[in-house]
């Protein structure tokens, strides 16, 4: 396992990748997750960047009973509805559904890195994740390289919304449906 910490102090935008109009704060954390893991405090006066780092190591450790306790009752999930895993998840339940659906598509997948942005003003409940995750489909040999964007709304240190942005939602398309049989979500034309 390594760990990596990249602490910036600057306004942070980039025209190719979907980040609100917010003025970012950039507090870079590169984690390697594979190898071990990395604890994080689990008292009731974690931030938000701490709630969601912990979210992302519960989830690649497989560790869901320490998943749902930061979701709220009603957490409204989004991920492109083109893809086999995607759609509009509602509640715990929902969370689990869009997990399980995840799983039924992908046999591995590592965090490569991830980065959290938080916004400069305080009491903003907003957090960012632009990250790097690779993995392959059960049926595929190779495996596939993928960045996305996560934006996480909390309220009272529960996740009450979450939406999922890829960088080539078409290209990650396309690699899933060489590699399995999804007759459900052909590309259209592309």
């Amino acid at each position: 396992m390594s760990l990596m910490i990249h602490i910036y102090a600057i306004k942070y935008t980039q025209s190719n990748l979907f980040i609100p109009q917010l003025l970012l704060r950039r507090l870079a954390y590169t984690l390697s997750y594979p190898q071990g893991s990395i604890h994080t405090s689990t008292t009731s006066m974690m931030n938000n960047k701490q709630i969601i780092e912990g979210l992302y190591q519960n989830m690649f450790e497989r560790n869901i009973s320490k998943v749902l306790p930061v979701l709220d009752e009603h957490i409204k999930i989004w991920v492109p509805k083109s893809l086999p895993f995607g759609g509009e998840f509602l509640g715990r339940e929902g969370f689990i559904a869009m997990v399980s659906k995840l799983n039924q598509i992908w046999e591995d997948l590592k965090v490569l890195y991830l980065h959290y942005y938080l916004p400069e003003t305080t009491g903003t409940d907003h957090v960012l994740v632009h990250g790097k995750l690779e993995g392959k489909v059960f049926q595929a040999e190779e495996s596939y390289t993928f960045h996305f964007i996560s934006q996480w709304l909390l309220k009272e240190n529960r996740i009450i919304e979450h939406s999922v942005f890829f960088e080539d939602t078409s290209e990650l398309l396309q690699y899933i449906n060489n590699h399995t049989n999804s007759s459900n979500h052909l590309l259209n034309g592309l």
